[in-house]
């Protein structure tokens, strides 16, 4: 289960809906039928059993940080230091005027980082993307899986 302890509205809306996507069968299905990811050497298949298998009996929660710098692109992050916490920048909160749109993007943030959770967690594995510089990158789990979540609850959740 993904939880939070955020007032936020947008936070908190962010997390329910990254639920409702965990329990969609057809969003599961749709991120298990992809044949591969970039940078990773682990089926599409095992590694959304193995984010479900996690989620039934831990709890990821998420938070909030402020970067340090104003003008950070960064949209959230997740720390190896704290490994079973996601976090979503107060200073990328507001993403979008239309509420479900915000929601999906905030949703999707979070499933880019839950892709970097497991793959601290599968020290066998590599699930994640290399250094921050996207470019290139959008076929890796992070990215894929984050954006699909995204444009899945965008179409299907209107």
């Amino acid at each position: 289960m993904i939880i939070t302890y955020s007032r936020d509205r947008r936070v908190v809306d962010g997390v329910a809906l990254a639920n409702r996507l965990l329990k969609d069968e057809r969003f599961i299905s749709h991120i298990a039928s992809h044949y591969t990811f970039d940078m990773c050497d682990m089926s599409p298949s095992a590694l959304i059993a193995y984010i479900q298998r996690h989620l039934e009996s831990n709890v990821i929660e998420v938070g909030t940080f402020k970067p340090f710098n104003p003008w950070s692109r960064a949209m959230a992050m997740f720390n190896p230091s704290e490994p079973d916490d996601v976090f979503i920048s107060s200073r990328k909160l507001q993403r979008h005027p239309v509420k479900l749109d915000q929601d999906a993007s905030i949703a999707g943030s979070i499933w880019h980082e839950i892709i970097h959770l497991i793959n601290n967690k599968l020290a066998m594995f590599t699930i994640g993307h290399g250094n921050n510089n996207p470019e290139g990158k959008q076929w890796t789990a992070p990215y894929q899986i984050g954006r699909e979540a995204k444009q899945f609850a965008q179409r299907e959740y209107r």
